[in-house]
């Protein structure tokens, strides 16, 4: 009997040796036993997924999120109160607002120009901030330790009626020591002129009704306390003006 192998061959017209197919076989199989090998390496250095505790909670992407873990980048909460961000609402340090031009608490004075002893200074009576008791020019202290001015002006007031009643508005002044005084007489009677004639020798004759007269000589420049006056009269009524001088 005669046995006949007949030969594959390849799509390329080469002959097909079997015996090649067989080491092929063999060499992909130990490829795969080395994958295995290897991937049984990784899982076993791989620690295993630990299982979900119970305040543990599944978020949307299917990963366990631990709910009760504090984060990371927050330090641990000691138990005491925490600021929630509000303005502290106490005075601040003495000083702080020095400067600013207004008058805050524990500030005496402040003109916005010294940047510090806001407490240990006052109004000198011009608005600059001097030294407690001192004033600037012009102004002096009263018996509070303030300064008040040492120069008052006041406008006085004659109204005659028709029937030749007189009002004077004030009807006094008095003046502290160390102040004098300026008057301006206005007559506003309708009818009557009057005359200002005061105790120093001097004044105003026929002031018309509806004018000013502007006394340029102060009272009251003496330094012990004293009374002076000015006589207003019309040619039926009359009324002795006084200056208290302190």
């Amino acid at each position: 009997m005669t046995l006949l192998f007949a030969c594959e061959e390849d799509r390329a017209g080469v002959p097909h040796d079997p015996r090649t197919d067989a080491a092929v076989i063999a060499d992909a199989g130990a490829k795969d036993a080395a994958i295995s090998i290897d991937a049984g390496a990784k899982d076993a250095g791989e620690p295993a997924d630990a299982a979900p505790t119970a305040d543990a909670e599944i978020v949307d992407s299917g990963e366990w999120a631990d709910a009760a873990a504090p984060d990371a980048t927050e330090p641990p909460d000691s138990g005491a109160p925490t600021d929630a961000g509000f303005p502290d609402v106490g005075f601040p340090d003495s000083g702080a607002w020095c400067g600013n031009g207004a008058l805050d608490p524990g500030e005496l004075c402040d003109d916005g120009t010294i940047t510090s002893g806001c407490d240990v200074t006052h109004d000198g009576g011009d608005g600059a901030c001097l030294p407690l008791g001192q004033c600037a020019q012009g102004y002096l202290l009263d018996g509070n330790g303030a300064c008040i001015p040492t120069q008052l002006d006041a406008r006085v007031i004659i109204d005659v009626d028709n029937f030749c009643n007189m009002a004077v508005t004030p009807q006094e002044v008095v003046v502290p020591a160390g102040q004098t005084i300026y008057v301006d007489w206005y007559n506003r009677s309708r009818d009557y002129p009057v005359d200002v004639w005061l105790s120093y020798g001097g004044g105003y004759l026929d002031l018309e009704t509806g004018t000013t007269w502007d006394e340029p000589i102060s009272h009251c420049s003496g330094p012990n306390p004293h009374n002076e006056y000015a006589d207003i009269s019309t040619a039926c009524s009359n009324f002795r003006f006084y200056f208290r001088c302190l």
